[in-house]
């Protein structure tokens, strides 16, 4: 697993997880900033790792939209 803790943009995020794909990571978790969700819905169609998010998730509303939007394979609501 890779947790970038937010610390990446869109851009970044896809050629890192580029990078890595070699190292067959079991996913990718929250490279972005939790309301970046047009950010995350561009992540999915660049990388074959899963995409794990929603860690900051309060609402099923925003869960949702993580998964409608976001592509997001793997929801970690806490």
């Amino acid at each position: 697993m890779l947790d970038a803790g937010h610390a990446l943009g869109s851009r970044t995020a896809m050629r890192r997880a580029d990078l890595l794909e070699p190292c067959k990571r079991f996913w990718i978790e929250e490279p972005l900033h939790p309301e970046d969700i047009r950010g995350y819905g561009r992540l999915p169609q660049s990388m074959s790792q899963p995409l794990a998010a929603g860690e900051g998730a309060s609402s099923v509303a925003q869960v949702e939209r993580l998964i409608d939007e976001g592509g997001v394979d793997i929801v970690q609501m806490t």
